[in-house]
């Protein structure tokens, strides 16, 4: 399988977060909290404390460095290969320096892949030969987690 592309990019974008923003988590977490005692919810309590300690340990994680490769066969990220019958478009996220897969999967529609120091143009020539462009809009998840740095 030749690799038409090839680079290395970090995971995702890395916020620097500052003592506040871990402070407005807790804040958050602790009126969810108060929330859940009102309401008697014991289990939405359990998920809130499990969610506050996930998003702790992920927003302390830096990124690894992922190896994405363009190929006649796919686009392969580390060790997943998504081959091109399952991807139904590409859009390049230009002032994110991102591309979007949007997949034939229903739980895991789009995937986002970072550009690193790769130039947009060369890889739209190159997923163009393979797959349509189709315009994306960001999801809403997405820019909540742009807009919280996470």
């Amino acid at each position: 399988m030749e690799k038409l592309l090839e680079w290395e990019a970090p995971e995702y974008t890395e916020h620097k977060k500052g003592a506040d923003w871990y402070w407005y988590l807790a804040l958050a977490a602790v009126l969810l909290l108060i929330y859940t005692a009102y309401e008697r919810s014991f289990l939405f309590g359990v998920l809130v404390v499990i969610g506050w300690f996930t998003i702790m340990l992920f927003s302390a994680r830096a990124p690894k460095t992922i190896k994405i490769s363009i190929s006649e066969s796919g686009m392969q990220i580390d060790q997943i290969l998504y081959p091109w019958q399952n991807v139904k478009s590409f859009w390049i996220f230009e002032q994110k320096g991102e591309i979007s897969l949007e997949l034939k999967k229903t739980l895991m529609p789009r995937i986002k892949i970072p550009l690193g120091e790769i130039n947009p143009k060369t890889a739209r020539e190159i997923l163009s030969n393979f797959i349509s462009e189709k315009e994306q809009n960001e999801s809403l998840v997405d820019n909540l987690s742009d807009l919280m740095k996470f």
